[in-house]
């Protein structure tokens, strides 16, 4: 069972919930009609009917996956009150792992961590960057690793169950993006130790316009509340 198949035995799916769905080139963004926001990055030029429309979704289609990520992150990232506000560099010391490897590239985040660890491996297989690793070796990557950070859209792209297939028993998971659901639930069954993601309460409006327009998280990420489980 992967994460999303875990989301919707739980909650399910309810279409009369979804007041829009607004799709962008890097984001899609779904809001629900309690003006809460979810975001998921990937598969750009999804149209509202074909979403609205979809009935059982089907968790084999990458679009309804999509859909359903950014769903669940505004039915659920705004169900608690988040104890602190940080960011993940901010909130984990990385200096106490000998093999991290991050899944998903970021720039921002990997100048960050490398200042605190003597080597980041980093793997992407959507990305082409001199600081990228051969995707070949990551599988072995992931299994001596004892830190993997994995951008959340791998729960939409459904690369996850293949990280923690390979994953060792006393390595700590971490998944990080605005495309994160902050659910404790899912947390817990597949042992992730910290889930870093993001909430929308104001200029909302802006958010949607910036995500229709193309905008990716460096451009709305000063609209939204950096959160953690």
């Amino acid at each position: 069972m992967d994460p999303l198949q875990f989301l919707h035995a739980n909650y399910g799916y309810d279409s009369s919930l979804v007041k829009q769905v607004v799709p962008g080139e890097i984001y899609t963004a779904v809001e629900l009609n309690d003006g809460s926001i979810g975001v998921c990055s990937g598969l750009s030029g999804i149209g509202n009917q074909r979403i609205l429309n979809i009935g059982e979704p089907k968790l084999a289609n990458l679009h309804h996956r999509l859909f359903l990520s950014a769903y669940y992150s505004a039915l659920l990232n705004y169900r608690r009150e988040y104890k602190e506000n940080a960011d993940m560099v901010d909130s984990i010391d990385f200096s106490v792992y000998q093999a991290p490897v991050m899944i998903g590239y970021s720039k921002p985040l990997v100048k960050r961590i490398e200042g605190q660890v003597l080597r980041l491996r980093v793997f992407d297989h959507h990305k082409d960057d001199e600081a990228l690793e051969p995707m070949s070796e990551q599988a072995d990557a992931c299994k001596n690793a004892d830190c993997i950070i994995a951008t959340a859209t791998t729960i939409f792209n459904n690369s996850f169950g293949l990280i923690v297939k390979e994953m060792r028993n006393d390595c700590d998971l971490l998944l990080f993006g605005p495309s994160s659901i902050l659910d404790t639930d899912m947390q817990r069954h597949f042992r992730i130790k910290n889930i870093f993601g993001m909430t929308f309460h104001t200029d909302k409006q802006k958010l949607l316009s910036l995500v229709k327009k193309g905008g990716g998280a460096q451009e709305f990420k000063h609209l939204g509340t950096r959160v953690y489980i």
